[in-house]
Formats: C-alpha cells, sequence, structure tokens
C-alpha cells in the first residue's frame, strides 16, 4: 500500500484517498504527500498524528461494545475473538471496544484470541482451533464478516453449528446471505456507502 501511494505521488495526483493497512506505518507517506501539497483524505481505518485532511469512517470502538452487547445478550459460557491483523485501528478498536463492554456480562467467559488476518480461509484454520482447544466453546467474536463466515463453515464442519453462536462486523452482503442460510448468526453493520458519499 505504502509504494502504490508513493507512486501515487511522484505522478503528482491531485489528491489521495486511502484506506490505511496500518495506522502507524502510513504516517510517513501522508507526511511526504503533504509536503509535495497533495492532500489525502482516510476512510475506514485512521492514522496516528499526521497532516491528513479528514477521516471518515465508523466509529469502530462503540461497534465493539455492541457486538459485546450482542454477544452478552444471546451467549453464557466460553468465547473466542476472531482479531484482525495487528496495526490495523479499525479492528484494533473493535477488539478493545468487545473486551471494555463484555467486563459487564459475568456469564460471559473470553477465552481466546487469535488473529484471523481478515480472510475467510484464515478465520475457519483459526475457528478450527478454538473448537479443538475450547470443547465447550459457545460464541466467536470475529472483527470483520469474512472470518465470520469461516468460522461458522468450521463450526458447520465440525457439527457444532447449532451450540455456538458467531456474529461478525461489517454488514457485507455476503454476510446477509450467510445469516439467511445459518452459517453465521449476526453482523455489526456499517455503511461503506456512506463514507464514500462524505469523504
Amino acid at each position: 500500500q505504502i509504494s502504490i501511494i508513493e507512486t501515487f505521488i511522484e505522478q503528482g495526483v491531485d489528491a489521495i484517498i486511502a484506506i490505511p493497512c496500518s495506522g502507524t506505518a502510513i504516517v510517513d507517506t501522508v507526511k511526504m504527500s503533504d509536503a509535495k501539497g497533495i492532500p489525502v483524505f482516510l476512510v475506514d481505518t485512521g492514522a496516528d498524528e499526521c497532516p491528513y485532511v479528514s477521516f471518515v469512517g465508523t466509529n469502530n470502538y462503540n461497534g465493539g461494545k455492541l457486538a459485546a452487547d450482542w454477544i452478552g445478550k444471546n451467549v453464557k459460557g466460553d468465547v473466542a475473538i476472531l482479531d484482525g491483523f495487528s496495526g490495523n485501528d479499525a479492528t484494533t478498536q473493535r477488539y478493545k471496544g468487545f473486551m471494555e463492554q463484555i467486563k459487564n456480562y459475568p456469564d460471559v467467559k473470553v477465552v481466546a484470541s487469535e488473529y484471523g488476518n481478515c480472510e475467510m480461509s484464515k478465520g475457519m484454520e483459526v475457528a478450527e482451533n478454538f473448537l479443538v482447544a475450547y470443547p465447550r466453546l459457545r460464541g466467536i467474536f470475529a472483527v470483520t464478516d469474512m472470518m465470520a463466515i469461516g468460522a461458522g463453515q468450521a463450526c458447520i464442519a465440525a457439527g457444532r453449528r447449532d451450540e455456538i453462536k458467531i456474529l461478525g462486523f461489517d454488514g457485507q452482503p455476503d454476510a446477509a446471505i450467510n445469516i439467511l442460510d445459518g452459517t453465521i448468526d449476526a453482523t455489526i453493520a456499517q455503511k461503506p456507502a456512506t463514507m464514500g458519499r462524505l469523504i
């Protein structure tokens, strides 16, 4: 991503719109762009302190709290978290909001958290490990829908889908389809099209 943005800077584009993979790693690139007089607008994921023009995105921390409320109301027992990947501000904030809010639900115990790299296949792989390590698992919160779908597939393959609630995050059309067909139970929705219009 950084090399792509640097190429845009070298081309002298009029503006750059970015969804940072890492809110820390992108800082120097934003500074480089600003020095060349090219404004940078951030969408979905913010960045550490640097001279970007504006940020349009979901309050991911509050979204994580909503996720904890849903789990707290629908699950009793052991819960595992499929986190995104290290350095991604959006997924980190979802995780932090969840962990803060889940403290209000004493019947829920978070037993594990692993990175699923926001990928369906990796989410499925990590969920398979959860199922082996935690035979009393009753819920999985995935910080993206793709990982949630992977987790649902793992639970179906293990014959444990009926006993484990699965919650994703993003509100993607694929997630809606997978809710309807029973692969996952719910998702925390955000509105990417609205973000695009606002930017």
